[in-house]
């Protein structure tokens, strides 16, 4: 008798275990519809609100954003809340088509452009490039749109051939000769001279001076003993 009267009241105490919860949950939902402003919902995890698509946050609550045409809704939560479609740019709270020039297109992010292979910019323009020479085009825009083929090197507006000396190299280097020195010469003047390595020296690791072998060291031009 007494274990059926301990489970009654167990059962009881559950019930009503149920009946207070269920009546906590209106009152908190009530709680948090009361202070969620128009055009937003409340947070699922955690408390608070966010606007609705379409409204973005303004002091405490939400206004809703102003679309100019050419445009889309972003997820922005900071912002105008809206982007300019591709090949049109932002400009005084509107979206303006991006004007391209001829022998010119869009870049990949469809805001700016620019010339075509071929051409190059001159003031809001692209105009043909026509490469001298022993030159050929270049894949920029800008500057002169061409380079000089291997072997020869720009010289205001031609390809000159490059005289390379005896004992030397062709290089891609735009700067300097165009040519360097084999290893054991070194450039003098238009000429690649053999460098003279003393006894007890060796060649440097650039391979155009000479360093003293250890414990030699440098006197002048040749190596002596500590």
């Amino acid at each position: 008798m007494l274990s059926v009267l301990s489970c009654l009241r167990a059962l009881m105490a559950a019930a009503t275990a149920v009946v207070m919860v269920s009546a906590a949950a209106p009152a908190a939902s009530a709680e948090n519809v009361a202070t969620t402003p128009a055009n937003a919902s409340a947070r699922v995890y955690g408390s608070g609100w966010a606007c609705n698509e379409g409204f973005r946050e303004q002091g405490t609550g939400c206004v809703a954003i102003v679309l100019p045409a050419n445009a889309y809704l972003t997820d922005g939560i900071y912002g105008t809340g809206w982007d300019c479609s591709y090949g049109f740019t932002a400009e005084r709270g509107a979206c303006v088509q991006v004007k391209v020039p001829a022998n010119a297109h869009l870049n990949s992010y469809g805001t700016r452009w620019a010339c075509d292979r071929g051409y190059r910019l001159e003031s809001d323009t692209c105009n043909l490039v026509t490469p001298p020479k022993h030159g050929y085009l270049t894949n920029s825009s800008y500057g002169d749109g061409w380079a000089c083929e291997r072997g020869y090197a720009m010289s205001g507006e031609e390809c000159v051939k490059i005289v390379v000396p005896a004992n030397g190299y062709l290089v891609t280097s735009s700067t300097g000769f165009g040519w360097k020195c084999e290893r054991g010469y070194q450039e003098a003047a238009s000429a690649c001279i053999e460098v003279v390595v003393p006894v007890n020296a060796h060649l440097n690791s650039s391979g155009d001076a000479w360093d003293c072998n250890r414990p030699f060291i440098r006197s002048e031009k040749v190596c002596i003993i500590r």
